[in-house]
């Protein structure tokens, strides 16, 4: 079946406390945003990528298309005011049976990660990667104070990519519009679907603030 990857870079850097989007930030001289594409160009079942950016950076992001010769990008389109937003127009524009979701700003995820949650989605029709939790969680009121302890052997950090049927989240996001979920699994979660969670490695991280990113540089690091 043919696959997409719905690449989502169309953010702000307000909780990295910059200026510029963070998908821009250089990562051993190389753009972030270009390490991520990199990844689902060296993967086999990815037979088209679609970049959504935000709309101001478009012609920005086609460069770097262009610049780092990443050839399996059929569409560069803007996303919309929320991510939930932005994956639908990547959803609209995707061609493939199988979608698989993913942040711009994972750009540690690996071939396998991305091929393993392929697999699982075809298997269960929904698949997420994510990592069991370590530290105990606890659920608070609007006042901080302790409510409940979930069991942490039930409890997953999910993170991306996130694989569907294309037609079936298609439909899901077309029926939760104006709604605000967090990623697409909340949104098949929501309907009832089965989701599988796929384990992936704890390099696997969303870049998102300035600790982030000096673990990004670290793993870089590790790396060499």
């Amino acid at each position: 079946m043919q696959c997409s990857g719905v690449i989502v870079a169309a953010g702000s850097g307000r909780r990295m406390g910059r200026d510029q989007n963070k998908q821009w930030i250089l990562l051993g001289g190389v753009p972030m945003l270009a390490r991520t594409l990199a990844v689902f160009e060296a993967c086999s079942v990815v037979e088209e990528i679609v970049l959504v950016a935000a709309q101001a950076e478009l012609e920005q992001a086609k460069r770097l298309v262009q610049e780092f010769q990443i050839s399996k990008v059929a569409c560069v389109t803007p996303g919309g005011k929320s991510r939930q937003e932005s994956v639908y127009q990547g959803l609209c524009r995707a061609k493939g049976d199988i979608v698989l979701i993913h942040d711009g700003a994972r750009p540690f995820v690996t071939v396998g990660e991305i091929e393993a949650v392929y697999q699982e989605t075809l298997t269960w029709g929904a698949a997420a990667a994510g990592t069991p939790v370590k530290d105990t969680i606890k659920q608070v009121n609007s006042q901080g104070l302790v409510t409940d302890t979930p069991p942490r052997a039930l409890l997953w950090a999910a993170a991306t990519p996130q694989g569907f049927s294309r037609s079936r989240l298609l439909s899901l996001h077309e029926q939760a519009v104006g709604s605000e979920a967090t990623d697409d699994c909340m949104l098949a979660e929501q309907a009832g679907d089965r989701v599988k969670m796929v384990q992936c490695g704890e390099q696997n991280i969303k870049i998102t603030t300035p600790e982030d990113l000096k673990l990004a540089e670290l793993f870089l690091k590790n790396e060499t």
